[in-house]
């Protein structure tokens, strides 16, 4: 056999393996491509691990060239001994995602150094109804960007809200500190934040900034009132409207005397954080929502305001039929209650 036959043999051979090679390598980032979707499908759809075992199984029996896991755990990426990732603090559990983890979430595909404002929320919510334990999570924002969606930097979970400000918190702000000083580098970009405020509903508010409660006798957030009760609402009252306000530096050196309460606040070590400015006070969930809506369905429902003011049975069922054939946005998952459910706790049902 002449030399020119060999060789055409080997390129005919070398030809084929190439072809073999891209043909596989094309067939594996389709088989990822496939196995990316369907985990996202997945996920979107919240379907459930018996119902997506069933389809895996299917799947691997009619396109054998398909490489799945038969295990929706496998596919779906479920991290094992998650039990590891939670620590015992202030009376329950805290799972600390990270500020890190959120910004390399957000900015993945960041091309250019950008400088960002984060508004920051903690609250408390209750998960079972027939059980006590909630959850505190602590979110964040960017707010130049309100197209992001809100990620948590840490959650707690306890029967009640955590026992100590100084341990639920520390987590976040130990890895906020050098952030704010030095930034954060994503794909060779530096990420520059400042926190622009903390929004928390009125008891959270209290909470994290170490004073005493919004009810209380010293508890106003922006001046130095001291309130009085009143035998005839039955709660506390301001009776003036001029006085000294609050300012920050007094604030961090604790000069409020029963303002402040004994735990003492991580936010402190936050420099540029005003105490009391960068706090939102007025949230309508607790002023209006559950406040004065609330008060003024129950009111004329059950005559509280007088005789004058009490709504007629035929009233409130009027008012009622017209409550429930309301038509909520997609957003509010709750639908409107009638007149006669004003003493559940139902926030969209006051405010619409």
């Amino acid at each position: 056999m002449s030399s020119i036959e060999l060789n055409s043999q080997n390129v005919t051979f070398a030809t084929g393996i190439d072809n073999r090679l891209e043909n596989n390598t094309e067939l594996e980032q389709q088989n990822d491509h496939f196995r990316d979707a369907l985990k996202t499908w997945a996920v979107q759809h919240n379907i459930t691990h018996q119902a997506l075992r069933g389809l895996l199984k299917l799947l691997k029996l009619e396109y054998k060239d398909v490489h799945l896991p038969l295990d929706p755990r496998t596919l779906l990426e479920t991290p094992q001994a998650t039990g590891k990732l939670c620590i015992d603090m202030a009376g329950g559990k805290y799972w600390h995602h990270g500020l890190k983890a959120c910004l390399d979430q957000w900015f993945a595909n960041v091309d250019e150094s950008i400088s960002i404002s984060l508004n920051i929320n903690v609250d408390g919510l209750p998960i079972y109804k027939s059980s006590k334990y909630q959850l505190w999570p602590i979110l964040c924002n960017v707010h130049e960007m309100p197209q992001l969606k809100p990620l948590p930097v840490g959650i707690f979970l306890g029967k009640s809200k955590p026992s100590s400000v100084n341990e639920f918190l520390t987590p976040f702000v130990d890895e906020l500190l050098p952030i704010l000083e030095k930034g954060c580098i994503i794909n060779y970009r530096t990420i520059n934040i400042r926190v622009r405020c903390l929004i928390c509903d009125s008891p959270a508010r209290a909470f994290v900034k170490g004073v005493v409660n919004f009810n209380g006798k010293n508890g106003c957030l922006k001046c130095t009132i001291h309130g009085e009760y009143s035998y005839v609402s039955r709660t506390v009252v301001f009776p003036s409207l001029r006085c000294p306000l609050r300012i920050d530096e007094k604030f961090r050196q604790k000069k409020y005397g029963q303002h402040h309460t004994n735990q003492i606040s991580p936010l402190l070590r936050i420099p540029k954080l005003d105490m009391i400015q960068d706090f939102v006070v007025a949230d309508s969930l607790h002023l209006l929502d559950l406040g004065l809506m609330k008060r003024l369905l129950i009111g004329w429902r059950d005559g509280n305001f007088g005789f004058m003011g009490k709504l007629s049975a035929l009233q409130i069922q009027q008012l009622s039929n017209v409550i429930v054939k309301v038509k909520l946005p997609k957003e509010f998952h709750r639908k409107t209650r009638s007149m006669d459910c004003t003493s559940d706790k139902e926030t969209t049902a006051w405010s619409k």
